[in-house]
């Protein structure tokens, strides 16, 4: 290989191009270059990155919404409602008819008030008793009138319970005064006492009298034996009139025994009587029917109130009316005379209170241990494309506890709740759209976020 040295004077465009200037395109092109680095770099500084869980949102009015469901099965009497129509609270929307729930309403008024009547009249009735017979009823109030003669009843036989009672008590003592009597062979009544004085009178007459046939019969006997040992008469006279004798004897002992028995039976079933008598106190025994018939009606009363009760809330709630004021979204179609069960739904009553509107979310089971209350939420809307009309911002306010379960598929997921920053968004066109109740959207829940020129370094490994 030859080196060859020249002399730069013979070299023309060498020193041409060597001397020549740079054009000022490449200069330009380098600044705008140095310029975008520098803006890139300040941005990537500056910016940050977000990683964000995704979640299924729908748009709940700020208020409760209210459901208005039919309590009272009956056919449709009046129907107010329609839907998209305004309501305020105590607007009556429809009504059950409640004509045989009315007759029996009546009908159960007058049970409780005729119970209630009763009650008071048994009181009365017991307070008559316990302060001796003081008379507490008006024989010419209807209401009091039966219980007017009941008291009468009472007192006719309270009466007749003592009468009989101390006639068998007179009786008891002159049963024993007589045996008594009997016993010491004198006659213990008084001279007054004609009747009693007299029965025992007649008692020593008869005993006389068999005794005098005793010792008739007996004398005959005594001589007859004379008789038969003098060879007078046969051993059968004599016998005969032994007999006679003997059976004269037996006749008065057992008027004796029979009349001291009679006697003993009469003062026993004397003693019965009073003790029977006394068990039968009509005080006490009218006294305990009272307070049986107090406890029957008193739970009568209670049962009968709590019916007229049941009553009264379902005449009251067959009349359906607007638990606030807000705008309805009608579930069932009714008219007059449509057969409603209880327990169905009609309507929702949508608030229109101009509160703003909340987020309901449905967040997956993997992603709930992502989602904080605080964090920072963008929605985008289905109705509302996304390029059109951009995304709105909001925050998580509320967090599920506890998981649900989809009944049709089984998967589990947990709720969430969301503000919303605005209830309307504007297109690029100017175009203006409010966010309505019930709208879908996609929720963007930002999780972390961090430097984008660190997320950078870290893509190209200079840090971890």
């Amino acid at each position: 290989m030859k080196i060859y040295i020249q002399d730069i004077k013979d070299m023309s465009d060498s020193r041409e191009i060597l001397e020549a200037k740079p054009h000022f395109f490449m200069t330009w092109f380098i600044y705008i270059l140095i310029a975008f680095i520098i803006v890139a770099l300040t941005w990537s500084y500056f910016g940050e990155i977000e990683d964000y869980v995704k979640a299924t949102g729908s748009v709940r009015p700020g208020d409760k919404i209210s459901t208005i469901s039919n309590v009272v099965s009956g056919r449709v009497d009046k129907v107010n409602i329609e839907e998209g129509a305004k309501v305020k609270k105590g607007d009556v929307l429809y009504t059950i008819e409640m004509n045989g729930t009315l007759i029996d309403k009546d009908e159960k008024e007058k049970q409780v008030a005729r119970l209630e009547k009763e009650n008071i009249n048994l009181l009365k009735f017991k307070q008559s008793i316990q302060e001796e017979g003081m008379d507490l009823f008006n024989k010419d109030d209807i209401d009091e009138s039966n219980y007017y003669f009941r008291f009468r009843k009472y007192l006719i036989d309270l009466k007749t319970n003592t009468e009989q009672k101390n006639m068998a008590e007179v009786k008891l003592q002159n049963q024993k005064t007589l045996l008594e009597s009997i016993k010491k062979g004198k006659n213990l009544f008084e001279q007054n006492d004609v009747e009693q004085h007299n029965k025992y009178e007649v008692y020593v007459f008869d005993i006389e009298k068999l005794k005098s046939v005793y010792d008739q019969k007996n004398g005959t006997y005594t001589r007859q034996k004379k008789l038969y040992d003098a060879g007078v008469v046969t051993n059968i006279e004599v016998e005969d009139t032994k007999n006679q004798s003997v059976m004269a004897k037996l006749e008065l002992d057992k008027f004796k025994n029979e009349y001291e028995m009679d006697l003993l039976a009469g003062i026993k079933q004397s003693m019965q009587s009073i003790q029977e008598l006394s068990a039968k106190n009509p005080r006490i025994d009218t006294s305990v029917q009272i307070e049986d018939s107090l406890t029957s009606n008193i739970t009568n009363l209670n049962s009968a109130k709590s019916e007229l009760k049941r009553l009264e809330q379902n005449i009251k709630e067959a009349t359906v009316t607007s638990p606030i004021d807000g705008i309805v979204n009608l579930y069932t179609e009714i008219n007059h005379g449509d057969l409603l069960q209880s327990g169905r739904e009609i309507a929702t009553i949508v608030p229109n209170t101009g509160t703003e509107n909340r987020i309901q979310l449905i967040v997956s089971n993997k992603d709930i241990a992502n989602i904080k209350k605080g964090q920072k939420i963008k929605y985008h809307f289905t109705a509302l494309p996304y390029r059109e009309y951009g995304e709105l911002a909001g925050i998580v306010t509320k967090v599920g506890t506890d998981a649900m379960a989809d009944k049709a598929s089984g998967v589990s997921y947990y709720t969430a709740e969301a503000s919303v920053a605005k209830n309307e968004l504007e297109s690029y066109k100017g175009v203006k759209a409010q966010i309505k109740v019930g709208m879908v959207c996609e929720a963007q829940v930002v999780t972390k976020s961090k430097k984008i020129i660190l997320w950078l370094l870290e893509k190209i490994n200079l840090i971890d």
